[in-house]
């Protein structure tokens, strides 16, 4: 699930940075209505596992994510991963969302993109990878719900897909809200 629309979003500014993004910039108030809307769709296991990445808007989202499914009888306590944090935009971060193009045309050609001190994409594949397979083989056959980022998510549903994380741009991006099934 990717979190609910933020501040961030609202603002047209992209926020990356761990700290700030810990504290701040959570969701707006319409949020909530399109989090539970998105739950609807899904049926989940009452043995079903809930991570969040450490910001505060996925944080939120998960929060009312899991009231939502408490409320259908399942108890669920998200767990905060670090590991599925937003993807770190470097020089990028707190500058208008329109140079997130910039940053995705040098991925394309460089899953390695490093320029402007920017989080490569083989290196959030790699986090975001560890904490799957590893959460995988500990819980086998369980579901596992993930609340993360545009980025994150669209280079795990690459490693998922059997695409090269450079390709990343070429998988449709989550809205804001929207839960999509990893394993199809």
């Amino acid at each position: 699930m990717r979190h609910g629309p933020s501040l961030a979003n609202r603002a047209g500014i992209i926020l990356s940075d761990p700290q700030e993004g810990r504290r701040g910039w959570g969701l707006v108030p319409e949020a909530a209505a399109l989090i539970r809307k998105s739950l609807e769709t899904l049926e989940i296991p009452g043995d079903s596992l809930f991570f969040s990445s450490p910001f505060l808007r996925a944080v939120e989202t998960a929060r009312i994510a899991a009231e939502g499914l408490s409320s259908a009888g399942l108890s669920v306590e998200p767990g905060i991963v670090p590991a599925l944090r937003e993807r770190f935009f470097g020089s990028y971060d707190k500058t208008p969302d329109k140079n997130y193009p910039r940053v995705w045309e040098r991925d394309a050609v460089n899953p390695d993109n490093h320029e402007n001190e920017v989080e490569s994409p083989a290196e959030v594949l790699y986090r975001m990878r560890n904490f799957i397979v590893e959460t995988d083989s500990l819980f086998s056959g369980r579901v596992i719900i993930l609340v993360s980022h545009g980025d994150p998510l669209n280079m795990l549903f690459c490693y998922a897909s059997g695409l090269p994380v450079e390709k990343h741009r070429d998988i449709p991006s989550m809205k804001t809200a929207e839960l999509r099934n990893l394993i199809p």
